[in-house]
């Protein structure tokens, strides 16, 4: 959640699932947490 309470991310149980409402691509230079959410996407999308 956001500070203002947004629910801004989601993922589901079992197959892959993740659902995001900004850029984690973006972000990733900037929070390490935002790396390895992109890493992980690219992962499973060349899987």
């Amino acid at each position: 959640r956001s500070e203002d309470g947004v629910v801004e991310a989601i993922e589901g149980p079992g197959a892959f699932q993740m659902g995001v409402q900004f850029h984690p691509e973006d972000l990733r230079h900037h929070d390490s947490r935002f790396k390895a959410l992109f890493t992980h996407l690219v992962e499973h999308a060349v899987a």
